[in-house]
């Protein structure tokens, strides 16, 4: 930039009155070097320009926010342990709203980032008042267990900064897992038929009311024949999103039942049925395939799916 006078201003050979070039442009706080106002990215209240916030390794993105456009995604990064060969993958994503606006959802979304980095990124939603869905990398079971302490601290976070998940009843947490990580056709229609078989059952796992199960964001009260559910098992493939089991993704299916929460128990409740739904119908043939088996079979796990076998001994009357 070069200086014509008092009140004319150069970008790239182009002249900005005073007023315009104001209005335009904002110099980045690190290089100092005048840009578009719409290329600078704010972070943790400072203006970057897209070196200065590439060389420090911030999430950049174009529209100046964390929060991405729905649908728009970073590169996928799977995280595992050193040697762990588990095909079978896991991914959250929590819906949450703004309720107190004490900080702005860009804000809130910085502070996400800086307890989790790259293992999540952050989309708007339009089902969603006033929040964002926050939504993990792959991971495996085994490195699950051993980072439980990040989803922790995460929750907090947002807790302790006026969101909430479970109240506003706007927000859900859906969870997908690998179609790779079945054995078998005959596992995935086992799968199924846990979700399909026991509404009843999987209205007090979601914690929804009758209303919530209904609409676009869950499953409703049906209940598919098993003729349907081995032809999706075979295919792999549905064509309801709104749903249970929602199969229409290429590479997961996306668990859409449960109701959104900031509660560490409730949260952890969620990931252990999912996980031990997929461990259960792999040991147990077609006809065992029940809740009251399946109660037995978290019974008998209680040291693994422990905030789940609690839920179900409070909540669960059969």
């Amino acid at each position: 930039m070069s200086l014509e006078s008092d009140e004319i201003r150069l970008i790239n050979d182009i002249p900005y009155c005073l007023s315009c070039f104001e209005y335009n442009f904002r110099s980045c706080d690190f290089c100092r070097e005048f840009f578009n106002r719409n290329s600078l990215f704010m972070f943790d209240g400072n203006l970057y320009c897209y070196d200065c916030g590439t060389e420090r390794d911030l999430p950049f993105q174009h529209n100046g926010s964390l929060i991405r456009n729905y649908h728009d995604r970073p590169p996928i990064r799977f995280s595992t342990l050193k040697g762990e060969r588990d095909k079978m993958k896991y991914g959250i994503e929590l819906e949450v709203e703004n309720v107190r606006e004490s900080v702005t959802n860009n804000e809130m979304a910085e502070r996400c980032w800086k307890i989790a980095r790259d293992f999540c990124w952050y989309n708007r939603d339009a089902s969603l008042n006033c929040g964002f869905e926050i939504i993990t990398q792959p991971f495996t079971w085994g490195w699950y267990k051993q980072n439980r302490e990040l989803f922790i601290k995460l929750l907090s976070e947002l807790k302790n900064n006026g969101f909430e998940s479970y109240n506003p009843g706007t927000c859900g947490i859906h969870i997908h897992i690998s179609k790779a990580g079945f054995i078998s056709d005959v596992h995935l229609f086992k799968f199924l038929k846990i979700f399909y078989d026991n509404y009843k059952f999987l209205k007090v796992i979601s914690q929804r009311d009758n209303k919530s199960t209904h609409g676009n964001c869950q499953w409703g009260g049906c209940r598919e024949r098993n003729d349907n559910l081995i032809d999706k098992a075979k295919a792999k493939r549905g064509f309801d999103r709104y749903t249970a089991a929602n199969l229409e993704n290429d590479k997961t299916i996306e668990i859409r039942i449960f109701r959104g929460t900031l509660k560490e128990e409730s949260f952890f409740k969620n990931i252990e049925f999912v996980r031990s739904c997929v461990e259960f119908s792999a040991v147990t043939g077609v006809k065992d395939v029940n809740v009251e088996n399946f109660v037995k079979f978290v019974g008998n796990e209680r040291k693994t799916y422990g905030n789940l076998w609690n839920f179900l001994e409070n909540k669960w009357g059969g």
